[in-house]
């Protein structure tokens, strides 16, 4: 790719890519445009959700699972509206409406496979809302948690989803080697996965909670007002990975020095929060695989959307 001639940086070529990516579908124009209506309805809101038959059926495959805790099965979006309330519907169309639309026609590779990107996904999503829970956070701070962990590494569908076949290399040679992703990323492109992905929901319209939680899920938040919240999704996602919910093939737990080093991080982060380290191999072991077994269907729902786009 390059601009009068001149070649373009990896840098440019995803501040560019990132730009048409990050343009809003209609249907979430309008949402967004609605939903700050004071005068707004649930029934209002479902109307527009329901415009899109895809967005729609995964918004209902989510609030089904266990993670969001009705007790009852929802069978339509204006009941999802009553019971979430706006703004996390707002915010759950959002994350699942940026991840189908870059799970578009992505080939998949050896080490990058859209199921176990989904898989570690919602892991840590529950993983997130469990520990927030554990740790006394409110119903808030819990469904944030949630949606926070399900799209922490949104950031690398939006690498991968650019640069294929070089990023597919990358995870390869991290997975292959003693090189961190994150440092052969920065090399690549000038940006990690946290970074990208970051910058990217910020493009949508993300509240800044979620911004903070992926930008800052591989390291310490720079500001405090949402370092809690920033503790129990990086913690969340160590827990994904320790639990063998790995965002790629081959990953670190297949590895015995790797898994104990991991361990022993998942216990350090727990101590900060302090979680008794005893749950960490019992219940919330036992909750965490429970709950993204039962929450299968959604994560076949979200492979089964980017196959139909192709």
């Amino acid at each position: 790719m390059s601009v009068a001639g001149m070649p373009m940086s990896r840098k440019e070529v995803l501040a560019t890519s990132m730009s048409a990516l990050g343009k809003l579908p209609p249907t979430m124009q309008q949402l967004l445009s609605l939903i700050n209506d004071p005068k707004v309805s649930p029934k209002d809101i479902a109307k527009i959700v329901s415009y899109d038959p895809s967005l729609a059926y995964q918004v209902l495959k989510a609030v089904n699972c266990a993670f969001y805790g009705i007790p009852r099965e929802i069978t339509n979006i204006t009941q999802a509206v009553v019971l979430l309330g706006l703004t996390n519907v707002r915010n759950l169309c959002l994350g699942l409406s940026m991840s189908m639309k870059l799970a578009q026609r992505i080939p998949e590779s050896k080490s990058f496979k859209l199921v176990d990107f989904w898989r570690h996904s919602l892991a840590t999503a529950i993983a997130s809302k469990i520990i927030a829970n554990q740790v006394g956070e409110s119903r808030e701070v819990a469904n944030n948690a949630f949606l926070g962990g399900l799209l922490h590494d949104i950031g690398k569908l939006v690498l991968y989803r650019v640069f294929t076949n070089e990023y597919a290399e990358l995870v390869e040679e991290s997975l292959a080697g003693d090189r961190d992703l994150l440092e052969l990323e920065l090399q690549f492109c000038e940006q990690s996965h946290a970074d990208v992905g970051g910058n990217f929901v910020v493009s949508w319209g993300m509240d800044s909670s979620f911004v903070s939680c992926i930008v800052n899920h591989h390291q310490i938040p720079s500001s405090p007002q949402y370092e809690s919240l920033c503790k129990i999704v990086k913690l969340g996602n160590k827990l994904a990975n320790l639990y063998g919910f790995n965002c790629f093939a081959n990953s670190v737990s297949s590895n015995i020095r790797d898994a104990e080093e991991l361990r022993a991080r998942v216990f350090e982060k727990a101590d900060e929060l302090k979680i008794d380290t005893n749950l960490i191999e019992t219940d919330i072991r036992t909750k965490v695989i429970s709950e993204v077994k039962q929450a299968e269907s959604f994560v076949e729902a979200m492979i089964l959307a980017a196959k139909k786009s192709k």
